[in-house]
């Protein structure tokens, strides 16, 4: 069978994220590589993998891609073409294997306002030669997909695929993201969200107070945020712990703390989708 990096072992790809917690991507990719036949030639440029001794990149890559089941791993060439994907990514397709979904074209295959979005992303990460962080919610919970150009080989003046890592986050890792931007980042929210069964029960003023109350915020302060009176937003909190079918404040934040709700959340289009077949 064919090796998952067959596709890839001739792209350059360099991450320099730092390990957060509540992150796996920082982790699985921390790290620089080059795929080829030149083995010593790699490893000396790369002295991060100096201590591979008679162990083949190729081998050890592919582990990597195969390995981890929380993070969904994909490549595109610049036609939106799939050349490589995990089995963690190619879940939604059901009977399908990883490899034969290779040459497939992704946005025909996720048919959804995501993968428009996603496929927008693709084409501004090679335009402007940055990584962009896509933001959204999936099925109740924050998803952080991030974007990173790459080049056949380090010498080119332009990358020709983009590397697609998607994971689930929490709100340390969201919050970093917001308040401490990279200069050579893009920071872009999705116009959509799935909140998930529960969550999408509520109205967006229900929303909106559910977000702030997330934040910390007591009733009166939420009053004068969303400019409305105290009895009103004890209504709200009310009704929002009766249509989830919760009355524990700590769970009810919980939930909240999944999605890692903000107020632009409650005005974002809801989409509605299939359990199982998240945003990928």
């Amino acid at each position: 069978m064919m090796s998952m990096v067959t596709k890839i072992r001739a792209f350059h790809i360099h991450t320099s994220l730092s390990p957060t917690p509540c992150s796996r991507t920082g982790v699985f990719f921390d790290m620089a590589f080059e795929v080829s036949k030149q083995q010593q030639a790699t490893r000396g440029r790369f002295p991060a993998l100096s201590g591979l001794g008679r162990i083949s990149v190729d081998v050890v890559l592919n582990e990597m891609i195969l390995a981890d089941r929380r993070v969904s791993v994909r490549l595109l060439n610049e036609d939106g073409r799939i050349l490589m994907m995990n089995s963690y990514a190619a879940r939604p397709h059901y009977s399908r294997t990883p490899e034969q979904l290779i040459g497939k074209d992704y946005a025909e295959l996720m048919d959804s306002a995501w993968t428009r979005e996603m496929m927008d992303y693709v084409h501004m990460c090679l335009e402007n030669d940055k990584r962009v962080i896509f933001l959204l919610i999936s099925e109740g919970h924050r998803v952080r997909s991030l974007l990173i150009p790459v080049r056949e080989d380090p010498s080119d003046p332009q990358a020709s695929a983009v590397l697609i890592m998607s994971e689930e986050i929490c709100a340390d890792v969201y919050e970093q993201i917001i308040s401490n931007p990279e200069k050579n980042e893009i920071i872009a929210h999705s116009m959509h969200v799935d909140l998930g069964p529960r969550l999408n029960l509520l109205t967006k003023r229900e929303l909106e107070v559910l977000a702030l109350m997330r934040q910390g915020l007591r009733s009166k302060e939420i009053a004068n945020e969303l400019c409305r009176s105290e009895s009103t937003i004890l209504r709200h909190r009310e009704s929002i712990g009766s249509k989830l079918d919760m009355h524990d404040r700590c769970e009810i934040i919980e939930l909240a703390n999944a999605a890692v709700l903000q107020i632009e959340d409650a005005h974002r289009t809801r989409l509605k989708i299939e359990p199982g077949r998240v945003a990928s």
